[in-house]
């Protein structure tokens, strides 16, 4: 995105909206140009699910590259 908006307020604004569609921040680092927010939840049938969400920007430009990638964490289960 184009934007004058800092990469540390991008990244609060799409991390409350996962906070509040149930998400869990797990942790967080930020920098100038950087900023890293890490997530887990359940959903409804009780999977558990990691999200990482990237904003990096470009100094020299206003644009900004903001993504979320999601997995599924499988469940483990012991073997005798």
């Amino acid at each position: 995105i184009s934007t004058d908006v800092a990469v540390a307020e991008i990244a609060e604004h799409y991390r409350r909206q996962l906070l509040a569609a149930g998400w869990t921040d797990a942790e967080r680092t930020n920098t100038s140009s950087i900023a890293v927010t890490t997530f887990t939840m359940r959903d409804s049938t009780a999977r558990r699910w990691n999200g990482v969400l990237t904003v990096i920007g470009t100094p020299a430009s206003n644009r900004v590259d903001v993504r979320l990638t999601v997995h599924q964490i499988p469940d483990v289960q012991r073997r005798p």
